[in-house]
């Protein structure tokens, strides 16, 4: 009987060991396998039409799921602005939102993005993957997806994952 409160600590404590071991663990041995992007055609907040084409015009671009009621969007968004500046073209997926609310926000905070494509069901979301927002993916030629990210983009994250692309 006694043995059961010290099992339970043990096992606490392994779980509490494997989270510190991931959380802690080094991202830079992160590997992606490329994946083709899933052809979409929708529309830009403005109303413009807009397909995955015409992502061909790039050799390299980031696309970042973004939504207004989304904190840890609103946590990068100061850091797609440096990266805009830096001449990143980043192309924005507004998320399950409304375009009165984007455009606000794009207003308040500023607007990284080429272009800003209005996903308000979530549909070219599902075609990617997304589980949420934020999410930012590496799209090469317009037509390979060779990063993604999920969660907040900052200066670890562009260093250890879409910096070594973008250098090339």
């Amino acid at each position: 009987m006694k043995i059961y409160p010290l099992l339970t600590i043990l096992i606490v404590l392994s779980f509490f060991g494997l989270f510190l071991f991931q959380l802690f663990s080094n991202p830079s041995t992160y590997e992606f396998k490329e994946k083709k992007l899933i052809p979409f055609d929708s529309n830009l907040l403005n109303g413009d039409p807009y397909t995955s084409d015409d992502l061909k015009n790039d050799s390299l671009s980031l696309l970042n799921v973004w939504a207004t009621w989304c904190v840890g969007c609103r946590l990068e968004h100061t850091y797609l602005m440096e990266l805009e500046r830096k001449g990143i073209t980043i192309i924005g997926i507004n998320y399950k939102d409304e375009k009165e609310k984007a455009f606000k926000w794009l207003d308040q905070f500023g607007n990284p993005y080429q272009q800003n494509v209005f996903d308000d069901q979530g549909e070219i979301g599902f075609l990617l993957g997304v589980s949420g927002a934020p999410e930012t993916f590496a799209i090469k030629d317009g037509n390979s997806i060779v990063m993604h990210h999920v969660g907040v983009l900052d200066d670890k994250v562009w260093k250890s994952k879409f910096a070594p692309l973008f250098e090339k």
